[in-house]
């Protein structure tokens, strides 16, 4: 009895011991949600606000509120999160969908149990976009440099007006749990790194620059667990002509200004983009060719990110093709949390093969998607040249696959839409292995597909 008690004991220590969370207090000055209190395992975690373009709701006649929240901690184990909410509870749901994470609602209160880090959107009252929460449930760090380590710029908690901060080679700039830091960076160099759990933002006069986070040729660069909030006009974290980067656990909190792209890589090599939240206005993923020497946009893995553009694209390839090859792309594991709604109709994935580039081996796998109803925006691949191309003509496409892509939600057309430009212009080799609308396969006969003239060798299976 007596060494079952003692096992009984080491247990429980050992879980006290691997269970932790972290929070951090609210900075400073930093307006808090009015709509949401949150805790995790009994720590209060501030919920922060992310403004929306305003012209949303003139324009689509929708009534989405003018701001919505968002929420970070830290944990292992297993961790209790209770969600209060300003106006009264009827339901709560958390997305991806298939997370399945039980809720429990008393009053205004809603309760579940995370066991393991990811990045959720909370619904409250079935509201859809209207007034979310965002939940960014972080791993806890394990590597966390020291302040007055060589080659470290370290912000931390607390306000922090940084105006541009310029990085070099070995460099690693540090934004600390708690630390909210208001500039840009520009980075340029090898052994590069972002690293934190704090928030970056580019509003107000310390915004210089047209991307927010520009890698500019950097080798073995790294950016990892810092939250954005985006409401300046530009793209918000570039890699030009850069070659082995890496993305992981970055959440990214736009919609409020047009140009908004969340992760562009530009003539880019070699790079990984895993475990990421991204909600633009503009478009969330762009792979695009600018020039840099012509360097392909190549070989780059896309992994457990969530996707949510309000106006564009989910995914574009192209546009902007100066590089000969867009090549050897794959985006599997992840989650389209909402299309783009209908007054511009941009799509889930839209491939545009321009300026003789040749698009191949793009491989888009286990994706899911959240429709409602869209009358334009689903799948489009053009070869075609348009006002963003330099060189008019169009290019190719070869070796294209999409597999167990499968959209749940409303019914609606989803126009599906592959066409070449002429005979030499093509695309060859296009196959939709087991993807589906509301569990119905996708077949080349659906009533929503449209296959050009010069489009050879679409599969449809089952």
């Amino acid at each position: 009895m007596k060494m079952l008690l003692i096992a009984a004991w080491l247990a429980l220590k050992a879980i006290s011991v691997l269970a932790s969370v972290e929070t951090h207090p609210a900075v400073q000055g930093e307006a808090v949600s009015q709509e949401y209190s949150v805790t995790a395992d009994g720590q209060t975690a501030p919920v922060y606000t992310a403004p929306l373009d305003p012209l949303y709701n003139a324009k689509c006649g929708q009534h989405w509120d003018p701001a919505y929240s968002f929420v970070s901690f830290e944990f292992t184990g297993r961790v209790t999160v209770r969600i209060s909410s300003a106006m009264p509870l009827t339901a709560l749901s958390i997305r991806p969908a298939s997370t399945e994470i039980p809720v429990q609602i008393a009053g205004n209160t809603a309760t579940f149990t995370l066991e393991r880090p990811g990045n959720f959107v909370i619904e409250r009252n079935h509201n859809g976009r209207k007034d979310p929460l965002l939940l960014f449930a972080n791993p806890i760090e394990t590597i966390r440099p020291r302040q007055d380590a060589p080659g470290v710029i370290y912000f931390g908690p607390g306000r922090h007006h940084a105006g541009t901060i310029r990085l070099a080679s070995n460099q690693t700039l540090y934004i600390a749990g708690g630390a909210v830091v208001t500039g840009s960076v520009f980075a340029q160099g090898d052994n590069i790194k972002i690293l934190g759990r704090g928030l970056l933002e580019n509003s107000g006069p310390d915004y210089e620059g047209k991307s927010m986070i520009e890698l500019r040729q950097c080798a073995r660069a790294r950016i990892e667990g810092i939250t954005i909030r985006k409401d300046t006009r530009g793209w918000t974290l570039v890699p030009e002509d850069c070659d082995g980067v890496v993305i992981a656990n970055v959440k990214l909190c736009g919609s409020d200004r047009p140009n908004d792209d969340g992760i562009d890589p530009v003539n880019t090599r070699n790079m990984t983009i895993e475990d990421c939240f991204i909600r633009t206005k503009d478009d969330c993923l762009a792979f695009k060719g600018t020039g840099f020497d012509n360097h392909n946009c190549e070989n780059i893995t896309v992994t457990r990110t969530s996707l949510w553009s309000d106006q564009c694209c989910a995914m574009l390839f192209g546009d902007e093709s100066r590089a000969d090859f867009m090549r050897n792309i794959t985006v599997k594991d992840c989650h389209v949390l909402y299309l783009s709604f209908d007054y511009n109709p941009k799509k889930l994935l839209m491939l545009h093969a321009c300026e003789e580039m040749r698009m191949e081996n793009l491989r888009f796998e286990n994706i899911d998607v959240y429709g409602e109803g869209q009358h334009f925006n689903y799948l489009e691949m053009a070869c075609e040249f348009n006002k963003y191309n330099k060189k008019k003509v169009p290019g190719y496409m070869r070796h294209i696959l999409l597999k167990n892509v499968n959209l749940t939600g409303k019914d609606g057309p989803y126009p599906i839409l592959i066409k070449g430009f002429d005979e030499q212009y093509d695309i060859d080799g296009v196959t939709l292995e087991h993807c589906t609308i509301n569990g119905k396969p996708i077949a080349r006969k659906s009533p929503n597909v449209q296959i050009g003239r010069f489009a050879r060798n679409i599969r449809f299976t089952d």
